[in-house]
């Protein structure tokens, strides 16, 4: 059975389970391939969780300024040549995309993953 680990602290703790989403598969593909991968099971102790709120909120609220700010970019640099008279540019189009993407990916730095649902059915028992 794999240990518990909490993502804030790193000691081996119950608590409650993160979810494994693409960026966390991402890096255990990452890590597995580098045979580094410790597999463990990723958790937010019970004493890290203020701790975790506020790291999981500053993430989203930069995620969404870099995905507002991304958005910006794309149109100033696909929009301005056609105002300024330029034809349509499939090129400037492109760019702006992968500009846009570069910024988004950034918001990947203090990335903080979500903390598990409990399934439906789970939930359904404990109120019965």
């Amino acid at each position: 059975m794999p240990k518990k680990v909490c993502i804030i602290c790193g000691k081996e703790r119950k608590g409650a389970q993160v979810q494994d989403d693409v960026v966390i598969r991402a890096i255990r593909r990452v890590k597995g391939a580098l045979r580094v991968a410790t597999n463990n099971t990723l958790v937010v102790c019970g004493g890290c969780m203020d701790e975790y709120k506020k790291k999981r909120a500053k993430f989203e609220k930069a995620l969404v300024l870099y995905v507002v700010l991304a958005a910006i970019l794309l149109v100033l640099i696909a929009v301005l040549p056609l105002i300024s008279g330029k034809f349509f540019s499939l090129e400037s189009i492109l760019f702006g995309v992968l500009i846009g993407v570069f910024i988004i990916a950034l918001s990947l730095i203090g990335y903080m993953p979500k903390i598990a649902e409990k399934k439906r059915a789970e939930k359904r028992k404990g109120k019965k």
